[in-house]
């Protein structure tokens, strides 16, 4: 039945609402994008905790978690098992467990909120009811992106990539659009359950209000800064076959043709930037002959001699470093540029000094050497091993699963645009992009992600790693290029559109023009400056309020 505080369910039904709302949530993001689902389903999960026991509210928090994320993160099960080897009933037990601890964010900010703020009373206690549990499901979204190295897949925001809400991001960033939203379901539940004319009328404006915004505040905060052409390639490569000695040779001579091929273009129609996926040459940089490196360069030379800021430039990816001093998986970029004198052409990881790139054992030019960006991200598991987890990781066999992060994040200068590579999941923390976007002449202008998906099978994750990029073009507004393995290689506008893509699994190219842009959004510039403090600080302010009005009451 409905009571004054909320729902009165049988714990077992409860429970099992909180289940299938989580499952449910998943439908919010791509590649459904039902983006309505996400402050609907908070607001079931806000009026279930109303009225239920600290203990129950805990247990409805984690359940819901529990299917939001097992859901949304299943095709991790494809990773263990087919590449990982390990037997169906562990590839699945890990994914649930690994899930059931990601949940504890969401069961803990909850069991919190319904020990220590909720109350019950009149319209001033429903009003911090609201907030405080609206803050707590802020915290867990910003403790579960950056704690621990941080895993904010699926966070809520990013369910508004499109739809009402979808104006907020350049001004507040994924979780501060998440925050919004959930509000604003929030408040339609309180304007159900509130009693008189005048406190509905509030609910109606407290659930209007960031729709109101989204659809009203300025949203033109950069400007163009010329156009690049750029050629984005989809390689399609089993992982079980791209260490093979015949699958090696294949990727080396392809690298080369397709510079030549490129170039071999009229002046004014070539690519201007031409970008392979992530390690697309399966080997370490030192394993390659000077001579291989050279080929790639000549067609560049050819084209635009040697010499000022390069107008073509091939972006490749491989492994840098070596055992002693731990690999990096690395954006090369091969120009005009690149270097020609006699002698090795290895490349050795180094700590990173200010703002320069790896360091190189390479002959260099004038600017130091070849331009390298070394991935700074990196994923648990799959490319750092925990402390306490080599057992675990050892029975997964992974090739470079414990590797050595970069410090720094270069631009790369071509064509008169400053391109920013994003490796992999990189593109999920818009902390790591801030870095390049911070209002000086050295700002990134395109925004380049580097990927291989093919680890975990064709289904779900494309779509969603594709949305994740399209938050970033729109929170920094800015364009974005991806060009993966096995998809989704596509172009992504500074509005966060798709204006171009291959379809998944198979191999391909794809050519696009992009508007390069300069300039800050208020996201942008709040956060080079205080990260996501402003974000943490609004919500302990709620809730030290909630707590500060229920020890009064």
């Amino acid at each position: 039945m409905v009571e004054r505080f909320g729902l009165t369910l049988r714990p077992a039904l409860s429970a099992a609402l909180a289940l299938l709302g989580g499952a449910l949530l998943v439908a919010a993001f791509a590649p459904l994008e039902l983006w309505g689902l996400q402050p609907l389903l908070m607001a079931g999960l806000y009026a279930l905790n109303r009225h239920a026991r600290p203990g129950q509210v805990l247990l409805q928090g984690w359940l819901f978690g529990l299917g939001w994320l097992s859901v949304g993160l299943w095709w991790l099960y494809i990773s263990l098992n087919t590449y990982g080897h390990l037997p169906p009933a562990l590839a699945a037990g890990g994914v649930l467990l690994l899930c059931a601890g990601l949940a504890l964010y969401v069961a803990l900010a909850l069991g919190f909120w319904a020990r220590w703020l909720r109350r019950e009373g009149g319209p001033g206690v429903a009003v911090l009811n609201a907030l405080s549990w609206s803050a707590m499901m802020l915290l867990a979204d910003v403790a579960r992106g950056t704690w621990l190295t941080g895993f904010p897949w699926i966070a809520q925001g990013y369910a508004h990539t499109t739809g009402l809400f979808a104006g907020l991001p350049l001004w507040l960033g994924t979780y501060g659009t998440g925050f919004a939203a959930t509000l604003s379901g929030v408040a339609l539940v309180e304007l159900v359950l509130a009693r008189a004319a005048l406190q509905r009328l509030a609910w109606a404006g407290t659930a209007a209000l960031p729709v109101l915004l989204s659809l009203t505040l300025p949203q033109a905060w950069t400007t163009p800064t010329g156009a690049l052409r750029v050629r984005l390639f989809q390689t399609a490569i089993d992982p079980l076959v791209k260490f093979q000695p015949a699958e090696i040779s294949q990727a080396l001579t392809w690298h080369q043709r397709i510079v030549r091929e490129a170039l071999g273009a009229p002046q004014g129609q070539s690519p201007q930037l031409l970008l392979t996926p992530e390690t697309s040459v399966p080997l370490i940089a030192s394993q390659l002959d000077a001579s291989w490196w050279q080929a790639l360069a000549q067609p560049l030379r050819e084209r635009d001699g040697v010499g000022g800021e390069p107008r073509h430039a091939l972006l490749l990816g491989v492994f840098t470093g070596d055992e002693a001093r731990g690999y990096t998986n690395t954006a090369v970029a091969v120009t005009a540029q690149w270097p020609d004198s006699a002698g090795s052409a290895s490349l050795a990881v180094s700590p990173f000094q200010g703002s320069a790139p790896l360091g190189v054992d390479a002959p260099g030019d004038s600017s130091g050497g070849p331009y390298l960006y070394g991935k700074r991200h990196l994923l648990p598991f799959g490319e750092f091993v925990p402390p306490g987890f080599h057992w675990f990781v050892s029975l997964l066999g992974i090739p470079m699963s414990d590797q050595t992060p970069a410090k720094s994040a270069p631009v790369l200068r071509v064509a008169g645009q400053r391109v920013r590579p994003l490796i992999c999941y990189e593109d999920l923390f818009a902390q790591d992009v801030s870095d390049s976007v911070r209002g000086t002449p050295d700002d990134a202008t395109v925004l380049v992600n580097q990927s291989n998906l093919a680890w975990f099978g064709p289904r779900l994750i494309q779509a969603q790693h594709l949305q994740f990029s399209r938050m970033r073009a729109l929170e920094f507004q800015r364009p974005l290029v991806r060009a993966t393995n096995t998809g989704a290689t596509a172009a992504v506008d500074e509005r966060g559109h798709v204006t171009a893509a291959l379809p998944p699994d198979q191999p391909g190219q794809l050519d696009v023009t992009v508007t390069g842009r300069t300039g800050l959004t208020p996201y942008a510039r709040w956060l080079a400056a205080w990260g996501h403090a402003p974000l943490v600080l609004l919500a302990l302010a709620l809730v030290l309020a909630a707590g500060l009005r229920r020890r009064t009451l």
